[in-house]
């Protein structure tokens, strides 16, 4: 990728990213075999609760900080942003009140203390994932990512397995987990320095809800667009469907952490080339980089997907292989909407983005509600890509004016090599044979594919020993 800053700041959050996921993904495994798929399902449900609440809990201020700190000169000048944002997301606390009386209502009241420390614990970190970002401490924010997970998994352990409390145990685990993420972030980053009772004013806050409201209902369609399927599967087929739904999410889910890591520090680069005069070049350029990368690695997720379902998940969850390669490319169009979506970050139009979020959210919805009677799962699955595939169509519309997205032949060629795994996950699912070939094809094709970003890789990486050495 050009651009050391893009690659040094992509190579250090996927240390602490694909570490989180990949640790996380462990927890699902042993959390498969100690709920049920009806526990799961719930405990899936309530997480998807969360990631509604939270942009609307917090106004989508932590974004707003980010983007404006990013131009900001000085320390007193994040102060402003940062102590303002902060007061507006501890302000909305008080909804987590709601939440607890929501939950009475629905019947789950054993539940509503852990879920509201979750709720609380996952506010905050959210807050300070943003806050990092903007003092430019994308090592604290890593490491966040490594504790918090590290934390959820100790908890888990001993809540869950060790005193047998089920899925309050795994709430609470998840609150221990976050919290401790939020205790590093505070103290080691010094948080109180870039706090200040006198930069509290109407203007400031004015200036960041601004930026930040359009981003609300945004969050909330791209909520429904990612998981509003689970509400959907839960009150028409039930707990143990979505739990059959969820763990066939969690692959494609590993793949999205992977390009939510380039994600964050896209946003950083596209801030700083905004006034580039090539810019439409160097954005064309890096999403079909991108694009290659993403083909080649999700057809090497395609190819070792039976491996997880065969031996590795339990066999009442194994109908999720069919809705695996469905919810990968629509994880793909994802992270096309994505980029797109950082774009349009950094040319503040935070319009631009919610209102073709909205048009995928309701997309989402329609095909969803209207088919899931006849086609259950598919259309859960269906929907999703449908949706996501409509978006990615219309942000490239959009930003027609700034930059023309067009495929390269070797882009293509990743697109054809990706197509060819989706459809052989189905007509080959009782070959052995052909399933370890497509294993070693896909790690070739990988290689050559990606060579010189790997060769760029090792190059970096050298320049870092020595760079260690001389000092």
């Amino acid at each position: 990728m050009k651009g050391n800053t893009l690659l040094k700041n992509t190579v250090l959050l996927s240390i602490g990213t694909l570490f989180a996921k990949g640790m996380q993904f462990l927890l699902v495994l042993l959390v498969s075999y100690w709920l049920t798929t009806e526990q799961y399902g719930l405990f899936d449900v309530l997480n998807t609760y969360i990631t509604l609440l939270l942009p609307l809990l917090s106004l989508a201020t932590g974004e707003a900080v980010f983007r404006f700190c990013a131009s900001a000169e000085s320390i007193e000048e994040k102060a402003k942003y940062i102590t303002n944002g902060l007061c507006i997301t501890s302000g909305l606390l008080v909804l987590c009140l709601l939440v607890l009386f929501g939950l009475q209502k629905a019947g789950v009241t054993g539940l509503r203390m852990p879920f509201a420390l979750l709720l609380v614990s996952q506010l905050y970190n959210y807050y300070f994932q943003e806050y990092v970002r903007a003092i430019k401490q994308l090592k604290v924010y890593t490491w966040n990512l490594i504790i918090s997970t590290c934390m959820i998994i100790f908890f888990s352990i001993a809540l869950v397995y060790g005193m047998g409390l089920g899925l309050q145990g795994l709430l609470l685990a998840h609150f221990l987990g976050y919290l401790a993420g939020d205790f590093f972030v505070v103290f080691y980053t010094k948080i109180w320095l870039y706090l200040d009772r006198k930069a509290i004013n109407g203007r400031i806050a004015k200036e960041i809800v601004k930026y930040s409201l359009p981003l609300v209902p945004n969050n909330i369609s791209w909520w429904i667009l990612s998981v509003s399927d689970r509400q959907i599967i839960h009150h028409f087929m039930g707990a143990a469907a979505n739990g059959i739904y969820a763990i066939a999410n969690k692959i494609p889910a590993l793949y999205s952490s992977v390009y939510t890591t380039f994600n964050v520090s896209w946003q950083q680069e596209v801030v700083e080339k905004m006034e580039d005069p090539d810019r439409g070049v160097y954005f064309n350029e890096i999403y079909n980089r991108v694009m290659v990368f993403l083909f080649t690695l999700c057809s090497g997720i395609l190819s070792v997907v039976f491996l997880l379902f065969s031996f590795i998940f339990d066999s009442r969850y194994h109908e999720g292989y069919l809705y695996v390669p469905i919810l990968l490319s629509a994880a793909i169009f994802a992270s096309q909407m994505q980029f797109c979506g950082g774009i349009q970050i950094g040319l503040k139009k935070t319009y631009e983005n919610g209102m073709t979020t909205i048009a995928g959210a309701v997309i989402n919805l329609a095909v969803n509600i209207t088919m899931i009677r006849y086609w259950g799962l598919s259309a859960a699955s269906f929907s999703t890509l449908i949706a996501n595939l409509s978006v990615a169509w219309l942000r490239k519309m959009r930003l027609r004016k700034v930059v023309q997205f067009k495929y390269e032949k070797k882009t293509w060629f990743a697109a054809a090599f990706y197509l060819y795994f989706v459809f052989t996950v189905y007509i080959c699912q009782g070959n052995m044979l052909f399933k370890w070939l497509h294993v070693a094809a896909a790690a070739i094709m990988f290689l050559i594919f990606q060579k010189e970003f790997l060769i760029r890789m090792m190059a970096h990486r050298g320049r870092s020993e020595r760079g260690r050495k001389c000092r």
